[in-house]
Parts: C-alpha cells; structure tokens; sequence
C-alpha cells in the first residue's frame, strides 16, 4: 500500500507498506477520503510543538472496512466509518466521565502523536472505527469528524434548545458550530465573519451571517435577536481580538465557549466579564458521543454540508493541496485527499 509521509517541514514523500493485518480487536480500513484540517496545515509547516518528523498525517477521514480482527463485533468487512481520532485509555477519570478527548493517559492523537489517515490502508482499534449509514455519502463521512467538534461545542457549552447563539467565524468549525446550535432546537442562530466567501457558504447552509469587518457586530446582533441577547457567544476565529470581542459581547449571565484553538498567550481584564458572571467553556476536539449526535444529525438533514469541500487533490498531488490551501486562505473551507477508488 501507499501512504504519505511528512518527513520535515513543507517536505512530503510517497512510502510503501504491506497492507495491515488486523489483531485482536483491530480493524483495518480501506481509506477513501481524508480531509487537510488547520492542524495539518500547521504540521506540514513544522509549526506544531507537539509532532516529531516523520508522520504519515490525517485525521478526518472516511473508509471501508477492509478487515477485522478477534474479538470484533458490530463491524464487517464493506462497513462504512469514520475515524474516531483519540486513542484512549477508556479507563481514567476524564474517559468515565465520557471526557475520553482529554484522556489522562491518552496514547496518542491519530495524525498527530501516531500514523494518520494519509494511508491507502489504516490499521486501528475497533472503537476507533465509527460506523455510518449508507445513506452518507463519502464526503458527508470525511467531514464527521468537524462536524461532531461542532456538536461538542454545543454540548460542552450546556446550549439548550431555545436559546440564542452568536457564532465568530464562519470557517468550517464555526458553521458546523452554527449548524450544531440550529440542530438542538436554537431559536435564533448568527455567524460573523470578514470573509464574504465563508459567510456565503453559511448562508447556502441555512444560516443568518453578517459581514462583521463591514458592520458593527453589536449593533447587528440587537437587530436580529431584538430584546433576547445570545445566550451563548462561540469563538470559532481564535484570536486576541475575537475572544475579547466575545467577551465584550456577552450580555449578563452568558456563556463564552473557545473552540478555536489559540496559538498565543491572550492578555483579559477579568473583572470586565467576572462582574456580569460570565461563563467560560473550553473546547477540545470532541467525543465519540458527539460524533454518533453529529453522524445523526446529518443522515438527518438537520445539518448541511453544502460547500464544504472547497477542492480535491489525489494523494500523490498533496503538496499542491498544501500550497493552495496557502493561496487561498479566506476561501477554503475543506481540502479533500481522495484515496480509494
């Protein structure tokens, strides 16, 4: 089989492996297709402090089971998945909780820590394997992995139904967050952005978005929710001045959920936000529960995933996904490596 390996910094070569044999408990899946998230992009340029060269990368991705091995149920061979990316231990206090994102005594993130979905085959624990309907199609199946971050952002920020959320940025997370918050019951949903192609694949998803580099976010907000303010602000952009900007926002007794992933250290002034007891939730990644809610939630229709793949690169050609993924940086929404026939 072939796989691509990221050796160094912006330096991608093509390997070739015997094709996995499942174990106790393993599966091996034929890959189809796989997604380049924001932290591969980060990897590929040897800006991620917590990858050593070489990986093969790739975390959200779709397949068909090729292989099982003993102690296997619920799967066969011609199954659909996904890939489930933490390798957990199931047992410590955050995996009881249900938490098994931030495993204690986690073993490694798929892509990151240990070899990805970059990969004509993938050899991993059958509980990493998450089967889908048919009904999805291949790309509905790539893309549940962002799609259950945005579940888990509106599940781990207690959003209930008939509330109102204000979403900041409208790249893939924070539509998909958007979308997750229409799902559970939201009685009003707005995504912000300065990027007017995101904010039109928003809008052809379903969503009310505004441009918030031309109009005042503040102001915006007041007229679409009129006298019920968000009850729940979600930072999808991650960066200094859209956290405060959240923060700003966020009337009495909100909460302020980060999901984007910050690169740098963010300076607040605490008593601006602990005197109108605002509550701040943290996202990271998401949960197995989250992406059967997210697998539902689309086979379903209540989620969309209309635009959402930006363009495709075969495997042998991902240096030039890469490099257009730097090209065009306020239109991409999700690149796809297309693996399997």
């Amino acid at each position: 089989m072939k796989a691509m390996r990221t050796v160094g910094a912006g330096q991608l070569e093509i390997v070739e492996a015997p094709i996995p044999a499942p174990g106790r408990g393993e599966v091996a899946v034929r890959m189809l297709a796989v997604g380049i998230c924001a932290s591969d992009v980060q990897i590929y340029h040897g800006k991620h402090k917590y990858v050593k060269f070489p990986i093969i990368q790739g975390h959200e991705g779709t397949g068909v089971v090729h292989a099982v091995g003993p102690g296997v149920s619920g799967l066969a061979p011609g199954d659909q998945v996904c890939i489930q990316q933490q390798l957990a231990c199931g047992k410590c206090r955050a995996c009881r909780k249900g938490r098994h994102n931030v495993c204690e005594n986690l073993r490694g993130l798929i892509g990151i820590h240990v070899s990805g979905l970059f990969s004509e085959y993938f050899l991993c624990p059958a509980w990493n394997a998450v089967k889908l309907p048919p009904s999805l199609t291949r790309d509905q199946g790539m893309l549940a992995e962002p799609v259950s971050v945005g579940v888990n952002s509106a599940q781990t920020g207690a959003f209930r139904p008939g509330e109102r959320a204000l979403v900041i940025g409208a790249g893939i997370i924070g539509n998909l967050t958007a979308q997750a918050c229409k799902a559970m019951g939201a009685a009003a949903v707005l995504v912000a952005d300065v990027a007017e192609e995101k904010l039109s694949i928003a809008r052809d998803n379903g969503l009310d978005a505004v441009n918030s580099g031309i109009s005042d976010l503040g102001v915006e907000t007041r007229r679409r929710f009129g006298d019920a303010p968000p009850d729940a602000i979600f930072d999808c952009a991650g960066a200094d001045a859209t956290l405060k900007q959240a923060l700003a926002l966020a009337p009495n007794a909100s909460r302020v959920v980060i999901v984007a992933n910050f690169k740098a250290p963010v300076s607040l002034e605490i008593p601006s936000f602990q005197r109108r007891e605002i509550t701040i939730y943290t996202v990271m990644g998401t949960v197995r529960e989250s992406t059967t809610a997210a697998i539902d939630f689309m086979a379903s229709g209540k989620i969309l995933a209309r635009d959402m793949v930006t363009v495709r690169f075969p495997l042998e050609k991902m240096a030039d996904a890469y490099r257009y993924i730097d090209e065009n940086p306020t239109r991409v929404m999700r690149v796809a490596i297309d693996i399997g026939g």
